[in-house]
């Protein structure tokens, strides 16, 4: 109740001041402020040769005031304590004076802030964003349809009905979709895998036209490969496996100074195509679709996923807190397997 009594400052005689026109938080603190017994230098201020008015409150908060103004916000001292006026100030002022004026305002204007590499960094990124930002280029990845609704208002063109070429991204999508839903160990045949795709025709999953466009063969030359039979074997196979986990800055990018940006994180998202366990660990298994030249190619794949690989690694051991013993990428185009 005293500090709210003390917004009634008519008995400091301080004719002018008021309180239902504040426009900033002091105009509502200093009248409190200014009734504190620690309050003197204030007081000092609107009435120097004035004396402590009544009503000064005994408060046991603690008060220190230091009054400051431009020159000594930039560190120049006032040499004549009778200059009142700016230009008696600018007067004043000498060569030596004007030069440490110059010089604090160009090394305030011409400040860099240090931390600039951490103020451009993403708080969140994907792995298809730093797939671009190494500068991959890749031909297929699975669409969000894996984990959102298509909208209402308009068929995606994945969902047409038209019948008509996909391109290798659209293709690449459908193939992801689809083994995402296929039962793998019912799929021993190219019946059984035909069949399991017209069930899905059946329940809306896909179309009809998608389904005639569906490689039924490279998939059953995927289950039966190395590491498909290696795969079945497993008691579980866990596909389609969003995460979000957070990196070092530093690790998604090289390019940063460890003493600047060593201690900032990056939150890093994905869909893992494929993992599943063995005793001595878990088997990271990722599908692609890209096409493969008869020279060179294997290679050129193996540097351009070499880094996602890395991600999805760190990612499920951070998940799992399991070591990932093998890590595979297996090319539809080609039936080949390459190991990391």
């Amino acid at each position: 109740s005293k500090w709210a009594d003390a917004l009634s400052i008519e008995d400091l005689k301080l004719p002018g001041y008021e309180t239902m026109r504040a426009r900033r938080f002091l105009d509502w603190i200093g009248p409190a402020i200014i009734r504190h017994g620690d309050g003197a230098p204030l007081r000092q201020i609107l009435d120097p040769d004035g004396t402590d008015p009544d009503g000064i409150i005994a408060h046991e908060s603690k008060w220190e005031f230091r009054l400051y103004n431009k020159m000594d916000a930039i560190g120049i001292e006032i040499l004549e304590d009778s200059i009142t006026e700016p230009k008696d100030l600018l007067w004043e002022i000498g060569e030596e004076d004007e030069i440490s004026i110059r010089d604090e305002v160009i090394n305030r204007l011409g400040w860099e802030y240090p931390h600039a590499q951490a103020s451009r960094l993403p708080v969140k990124v994907s792995v298809t964003e730093l797939k671009r930002h190494l500068d991959a280029e890749f031909s297929e990845e699975p669409t969000a349809m894996t984990v959102a609704m298509p909208a209402l208002i308009k068929r995606p063109s994945f969902l047409e009905e038209e019948a008509k070429g996909l391109t290798s991204a659209e293709w690449g999508s459908l193939l992801h979709f689809v083994l995402q839903h296929l039962d793998f160990k019912s799929a021993t045949s190219k019946d059984a895998i035909r069949e399991q795709i017209e069930n899905m025709v059946e329940v809306q999953l896909i179309t009809h036209e998608q389904a005639r466009v569906v490689d039924i063969l490279r998939i059953e030359r995927f289950l039966h490969s190395p590491l498909g039979i290696r795969m079945l074997k497993a008691e579980k196979i866990f596909r389609e496996v969003p995460f979000t986990i957070e990196l070092p800055s530093t690790r998604l990018y090289p390019e940063l100074s460890g003493s600047i940006c060593g201690d900032d994180g990056i939150i890093l998202q994905g869909i893992m195509d494929c993992y599943f366990e063995e005793p001595e660990g878990i088997i990271l298994v990722d599908y692609k679709t890209d096409y493969v030249a008869p020279t060179g190619g294997l290679e050129m794949i193996r540097d351009r996923y070499k880094a996602q690989i890395d991600y999805y690694t760190y990612a499920l051991e951070e998940i799992t807190d399991k070591k990932v013993i093998g890590k595979y990428i297996y090319l539809f185009w080609n039936g080949q397997t390459l190991e990391f």
